[in-house]
């Protein structure tokens, strides 16, 4: 028997070719949702790297910042140091040379 002549198997066949055509299609549509799931991870994972790297470079620059602070800090103390050294040699000095000065005009 020929498919076309007896109304049931072609009822049978055509029921069969479409369930073939079902199976094709949720295969692809299988195969597509398994690609979006797989790149969604993908894109997930990158975006967690850039975070996690973005956060590392936040924390150095913010590192670095109070290491720049610390060291202008420091260097402050010790130029004000030195300018207090000065003035009280400056100080010294003069106080030694007008008492010179008071000596010598009394002789």
């Amino acid at each position: 028997m020929a498919v076309g002549s007896d109304p049931t198997q072609t009822f049978l066949h055509l029921q069969q070719t479409q369930m073939q055509r079902d199976s094709a299609l949720n295969s692809f549509n299988n195969f597509r949702t398994t690609q979006f799931a797989t790149r969604n991870q993908e894109n997930q994972s990158t975006w967690n790297q850039v975070a996690k790297l973005d956060s590392q470079t936040r924390a150095e620059k913010q590192k670095t910042a109070a290491e720049i602070h610390q060291i202008r800090q420091e260097t402050q103390t010790k130029i004000s140091e030195m300018q207090r050294t000065t003035y009280i040699n400056k100080a010294k000095s003069s106080s030694g040379i007008h008492k010179k000065l008071v000596a010598l005009m009394m002789s």
